[in-house]
């Protein structure tokens, strides 16, 4: 019988836990709709979660540089299921991560590492459907 393993050294020096949203309906003033980021500082971010004004939130939290930073480091989002507070945001998330790639290469830089997606399979055909809407949307659908 396997045991799980318990992360080893992993506390505050490792990685940071921000809740950008705490499951309201609809983004408001004093509270947004789902959205936890989990900062892995050197090693990039996962997101779980992203409704609605997930991105404004990494903004607000970081300023807008930061901000942009963390959203480009990001290598993972999770979506727990399809209903809008809870996936929305995404589509604005790839979309400036598209933006920011493009800069990058134009800039003769690299551009980024495409992200992971991970969700229900009605996710897959909602995002493939944006996909061809705007160009230069990449991710990995698991």
């Amino acid at each position: 019988v396997l045991e799980p393993q318990c992360p080893r050294d992993v506390g505050r020096e490792t990685m940071e836990v921000v809740m950008l949203g705490t499951a309201a309906s609809v983004p408001g003033k004093y509270r947004n709709v789902s959205g936890i980021f989990v900062d892995l500082f050197d090693k990039g971010g996962i997101l779980l979660d992203c409704g609605e004004g997930t991105l404004g939130q990494l903004m607000c939290k970081y300023g807008r540089e930061r901000g942009t930073e963390k959203a480009e480091a990001l290598r993972c989002v999770w979506v727990s299921h399809m209903h809008a507070d809870h996936h929305l945001g995404l589509l604005r998330l790839l979309s400036h991560r598209a933006k920011s790639s493009c800069a990058r290469r134009e800039r003769g830089e690299e551009g980024l590492p495409r992200i992971t997606v991970v969700g229900p399979p009605q996710l897959r055909k909602w995002l493939g459907i944006y996909q061809c809407l705007e160009e230069g949307i990449e991710f990995d659908f698991v």
